[in-house]
């Protein structure tokens, strides 16, 4: 695995008197044995919290995207729902955590998981290719399992009640070469004001 530059940066400060964190998290230049490659992979998470009950805070998913993602010899455009979280205008604050509000669950297909204390999701609406053809096969909206190789998991997203966690790459590596690996990854957490 190589990557010809990673850069990653978290900040938190008081923005208009809302508690933000902000977390960014690229890598330029990727090649995974020849198999998957992208000029950029970039996390972003941005969370502004209202210090007040119930202390659930905005979350923007700003400029993460895939740039030059490919897959073998397959191009790939990677449709991504930036607004998974927002509840419609972006000027109100969630009533709930997003780990409790059914809206969000139908919008991810599934619960909140008491036992692992996470609900996990992605952010891919569609995987499209734009030429070539894919070497392996889609199991889910966001996995790709390659034979010979392994699955290459993209967008997903970890939603706690009080954090966020975005990997934009995760491998499943089931070839000659086993193991597994995150790439262009970041989280952010807090609860604003309110503790």
């Amino acid at each position: 695995m190589t990557a010809k530059a990673t850069r990653s940066r978290v900040e938190g400060h008081m923005l208009g008197g809302l508690a933000t964190t902000r977390g960014l998290a690229a890598v330029n230049g990727l090649n995974v044995l020849d198999m998957v490659r992208a000029d950029e992979v970039m996390a972003y998470i941005s969370t502004e919290h209202p210090g007040e009950e119930p202390h659930v805070p905005r979350v923007d998913f700003g400029t993460t995207n895939f740039t030059g993602l490919r897959i073998g010899d397959s191009i790939l455009n990677i449709h991504l729902d930036l607004k998974l979280l927002s509840d419609g205008n972006g000027d109100r604050f969630p009533k709930r955590p997003h780990v409790f509000d059914k809206a969000v669950w139908k919008k991810v297909g599934q619960k909140f998981d008491d036992e692992k204390g996470f609900l996990q999701c992605s952010l891919v609406e569609q995987i499209e290719v734009i030429r070539g053809k894919l070497p392996g096969k889609l199991i889910e909206p966001n996995i790709i399992e390659i034979q010979d190789f392994g699955r290459v998991h993209l967008a997903e997203l970890l939603i706690s009640c009080n954090s966020y966690e975005l990997i934009m790459i995760r491998l499943e590596l089931g070839c000659t070469n086993e193991g597994s690996a995150t790439m262009s990854a970041t989280k952010v957490n807090g609860q604003g004001g309110g503790g």
